[in-house]
């Protein structure tokens, strides 16, 4: 297939806005344990993100592959999933333009895995059966009005029901995933098919307006830029033209008021000293820079990190903060909260430690104990 695929995690409840923010052309829902059975319980999915994403589905290039029993969730004409799909699956005579002569190569009969095994016993007129098993009973359909598929059972697209465990195509289900998204894409860029009778008779495709040209994008640096090599980069002399750090230039490292661990308390009371030092930081030391600290009482704000000219922040930490459960105890959630805005200046850093990475973004794991000595740099 001649067209790059890139996946994009939605955060969240499912929405128009956030769907388009992220530029999606196909939706493939994730779904709980809880949502494998008949009763539909919305564990992965809530009933307000399905909405949207039917919504969201009206384009006739935005394409939805669902399963279970969430094809009856954005219709009730279609039966609740039913287990007892009997194997070995095979394609329709419809399906097999798809699934058996599609690009990565025909699939033939194959087994459904998982003991679960489902069904769509009923489906509207609009829905073209792909995929059946030995009862004739739909296990994959195409939508023609939502142009988009839905699949009895999720595991014939997981290791469970036989993908496997790598980034190439090769399984009869490896075969089947990469042949359906062939199909999809063909959806997205052509819009679907008109009915079930697309394999026989060629079907209209509306030609697409041009799209608007894109504006030309802001330039990164208003005012010019220049190159700068990483030896340059550092303070070990003053920078050439450089308005924001001119030659007397004072770099302001605030604090918080609480903590033992950091420049606040006895445990790194000695960083400051170092960092005040003129030897160390100034006109005729090793950074040009002169450095002076800044202690902020109480909570974190934006305005008090402003009030104090702070360009870096280095945290302090009470005993609780130093282990894995994150407690908040030196600095709390909204002060966290208020120095992920301020860092948002790029000219603003944060010095943190321990699980506060964590804090700030969830994507860091909780810090954990056992590093093993001695420590050594990345290149």
């Amino acid at each position: 297939v001649v067209y790059k695929v890139q996946g994009s995690k939605i955060e969240g409840e499912i929405t128009a806005e956030k769907l388009q923010d992220k530029s999606c052309d196909i939706f493939q829902m994730s779904l709980e344990e809880a949502d494998a059975g008949t009763p539909l319980k919305f564990s992965a999915l809530s009933e307000a993100s399905i909405d949207a994403l039917k919504k969201w589905a009206d384009d006739p290039h935005h394409v939805i592959l669902g399963f279970q029993s969430f094809a009856h969730a954005t219709d009730d004409r279609y039966s609740l999933a039913q287990p007892g799909a009997k194997d070995p699956m095979e394609a329709s005579k419809l399906g097999g333009s798809i699934v058996d002569s599609g690009p990565f190569g025909a699939v033939g009969k194959f087994n459904q895995g998982g003991s679960w095994k489902g069904t769509i016993d009923k489906v509207p007129a609009n829905a073209c059966t792909l995929i059946h098993d030995q009862d004739d009973k739909p296990i994959m359909v195409l939508d023609v009005d939502l142009g988009s598929v839905f699949v009895s059972d999720v595991d014939l697209l997981t290791t469970l029901g036989g993908i496997s465990e790598n980034s190439e195509i090769s399984a009869a289900n490896d075969r089947l995933l990469g042949n359906l998204y062939a199909f999809m894409i063909g959806i997205v860029c052509n819009g679907p098919p008109a009915d079930c009778e697309f394999m026989d008779k060629p079907f209209t495709v509306c030609e697409q307006p041009k799209p608007a040209p894109k504006p030309a994008p802001e330039p990164e640096c208003k005012l010019g830029s220049k190159k700068i090599e990483f030896k340059d980069y550092l303070p070990t002399k003053v920078y050439d033209h450089n308005d924001y750090c001119p030659t007397d230039r004072v770099i302001v490292v605030c604090y918080n008021d609480k903590g033992w661990y950091g420049l606040n308390g006895m445990g790194a009371k000695w960083d400051l000293d170092k960092l005040t030092n003129a030897k160390n930081f100034g006109a005729d030391g090793k950074v040009v820079y002169k450095v002076q600290g800044a202690k902020i009482e109480g909570e974190i704000t934006v305005e008090k990190l402003q009030d104090k000219s702070c360009d870096i922040f280095q945290m302090s930490l009470e005993e609780a903060d130093a282990t894995t459960p994150l407690k908040f105890s030196a600095l709390s959630k909204a002060s966290i909260d208020e120095l992920k805005k301020w860092a948002e200046d790029p000219h603003h850093v944060v010095l943190g430690f321990q699980s506060f990475a964590h804090a700030t973004d969830d994507r860091y794991s909780l810090a954990q104990p056992g590093a093993k000595n001695p420590m050594e740099a990345s290149k």
